[in-house]
């Protein structure tokens, strides 16, 4: 049925959407065992059915309704051949689609088929819907006040009367004069011949009273009772309307929940915030146990860098602390510990009675803590003396596609290309995960890293100071070699970086991935000419770069217009370097000597 319904709105969507543009035609059969038991409706106007088949060319989308007349049901539609529609007195709406769309439908007189009967009193229809389950048959020609309604003894065996507002019940629902219970939206009714069955869905325009009685320590339990916007707190009673939705609030983290009693109801579970309706004057019992305290030590060298959570730090509840011995207090409801280093920190260890405590991805957590025991932290701040670049070759569509975290469990936030991440010893390793991408490669120093798992995309990554890590998420790379090539007499100024950190041996090739940065630079008073594949490099603020795409042949020319001299062929005179300071043993370098520019070997 719900294939067929969704086939139809999506017919109708494509007739809107279509707007000037004709709509295809569908040719429609409708046949009926008695047409005259049918009345249908074709785009809002009543066609006359007639034995056999009626067939109509309508546009695709058409709107079609088909609704037995008073006392009879139809007992199935069948559309190309598919049931959609069982047991119904209501009117049923479809929209033609595709090149044809048949309709059979059949019958049945209702004082025949449903051979039992009762009387259903409802004072206003509007808020329920009252229906068989056995069958699914609704009940949509009710009238407020006194109905007489009949049933198929083998098949509607139950009745169901939903509140149109889930959650609220009404104000009295009774089978044979007897009160019935309302639970998950609904009261269940057995069915059986000759019963009375009394809906009242409107609560009368009355106060009551709703007194509360606590067990054990079900006042400290119950933190709010709220009616109507106003909170009362955990008093011994409150008078509202009758209707009015009661909530009752209670502190699981100090307290367990044994129980409410709310009239002659009991519930023994508590997710949250509870909610009744007040049906009249009643009484609510509440039913708690405070958790008995742990009190333990707390030894941390410097508070600032850590926070300890009672329970796992999603919950957020932050224990405080000071530097050196702490006395903390806590309920046995979660006796559990998380402790976490703060941003620019580090913990070196944590000991529970002298046992070391292993760290977890919430941190380092005492799963039970017990009275008096002792919990010794030793801290420390991060140096960040050391540097990786971190390259991405594109941003995932949604900021869950990609994470990397350090060993502190720090979230790093990268751009799509090289990234300079400065870290110190213990945020190392990272962690990169990635989520539904199209590739999911990770590199460090060229050499790509294994998933923890076969089929995991996350990958834990141990880099060092000047390492380069590398991450493929929207094409998989390839290594490509690079030859270089170096002459003129500055050649031994040439410096050539990859990545922006790496240092280059040019006698060697160079295995590099795509999209790899390589740059050649010289320092002042060298002139460069840099091609690749032949093609000249242009400079950009003295420093030639370019990426890599394939395989490349590097040429570097490398000329500096001055003399080139060994240094115990230098001659007499001072040397100063381009800074103008004096040079007592120059070097290999551009000096100036005599009052020329030289180029100094050894």
């Amino acid at each position: 049925m719900m294939k067929s319904m969704l086939k139809s709105f999506a017919a109708a969507f494509l007739l809107l959407a279509g707007g000037a543009a004709t709509a295809q035609a569908t040719d429609v059969s409708v046949t009926a065992d008695d047409p005259q038991r049918i009345v249908l409706t074709v785009a809002g106007e009543v066609r006359t059915l007639t034995a056999g088949t009626n067939t109509f060319s309508l546009p695709e989308g058409t709107q079609i309704q088909m609704a037995p007349i008073p006392g009879i049901i139809i007992e199935e539609i069948l559309r190309n051949g598919e049931s959609v529609s069982t047991w119904i007195e209501s009117e049923q709406t479809f929209y033609v689609s595709g090149d044809s769309d048949v309709f059979n439908i059949t019958t049945a007189v209702l004082a025949e088929v449903g051979t039992g009967s009762f009387t259903l009193y409802i004072d206003d229809p509007s808020k329920a819907d009252i229906y068989f389950p056995g069958t699914n048959r609704l009940l949509n020609r009710l009238k407020a006040g006194n109905n007489t309604v009949r049933f198929v003894p083998e098949e509607e065996t139950e009745l169901a009367i939903e509140t149109i507002e889930y959650g609220t019940p009404f104000y009295s629902v009774t089978l044979n004069g007897e009160e019935q219970t309302y639970e998950y939206g609904a009261y269940y009714l057995p069915v059986s011949q000759d019963m009375e069955v009394k809906v009242l869905a409107n609560f009368p325009d009355e106060q009551a009273t709703v007194s509360f009685t606590y067990l054990n320590d079900g006042q400290g339990f119950l933190t709010s009772i709220s009616a109507d916007g106003q909170n009362y707190g955990a008093v011994d009673q409150i008078t509202v309307n009758i209707g009015t939705s009661v909530t009752l609030t209670g502190d699981t983290q100090n307290y367990k929940f044994n129980s409410f009693k709310i009239g002659d109801t009991t519930v023994d579970y508590y997710y949250g915030p509870y909610s009744f309706t007040v049906t009249g004057d009643m009484n609510v019992t509440v039913d708690a146990t405070q958790y008995a305290p742990v009190t333990f030590t707390v030894n941390v060298d410097n508070a600032a860098h850590i926070k300890m959570f009672q329970g796992y730090s999603y919950l957020n509840r932050l224990i405080t602390l000071h530097d050196g011995e702490n006395t903390v207090t806590i309920s046995n409801s979660d006796p559990l510990l998380c402790i976490q280093p703060v941003s620019g920190c580090f913990i070196e260890s944590v000991k529970a009675n002298g046992v070391d405590i292993a760290k977890e991805a919430d941190g380092y957590v005492i799963q039970n803590v017990t009275e008096g025991m002792t919990v010794d932290i030793v801290t420390g701040e991060i140096v960040r003396d050391r540097t990786a670049v971190f390259y991405l070759d594109a941003l995932p569509a949604e900021s869950w596609g990609l994470t990397v975290r350090n060993a502190s469990n720090e979230a790093l936030t990268l751009a799509a290309g090289y990234n300079t991440v400065k870290f110190g010893e213990v945020e190392s390793p990272f962690n990169v995960e990635t989520y539904n991408q199209p590739v999911s490669q990770v590199y460090l120093d060229n050499v790509e890293l294994a998933p923890q798992s076969q089929f995991a995309t996350i990958y834990t990554v141990p880099a060092q100071d000047g390492g380069v890590v590398k991450i493929f998420i929207k094409d998989a790379p390839v290594m490509y070699d690079l030859s270089f090539s170096i002459s003129g007499e500055a050649s031994q100024l040439v410096t050539v970086t990859a990545d922006r950190i790496t240092k280059v041996n040019t006698s060697e090739v160079l295995k590099a991935l795509t999209g790899t940065s390589v740059s050649v630079d010289a320092g002042q008073g060298v002139n460069l000419e840099v091609k690749v594949n032949g093609q000249p490099v242009e400079a950009a603020d003295g420093v030639y770069e370019f990426t890599v795409d394939s395989d490349l042949a590097v040429e570097i020319s490398a000329t500096s217009g001055v003399r080139t001299v060994a240094a115990e062929d230098a001659g007499a005179g001072e040397y100063y370097n381009l800074q103008g300071v004096k040079a007592k043993r120059p070097a290999n370098g551009i000096f100036i000597h005599n009052g020329r520019k030289v180029v100094v070997n050894n």
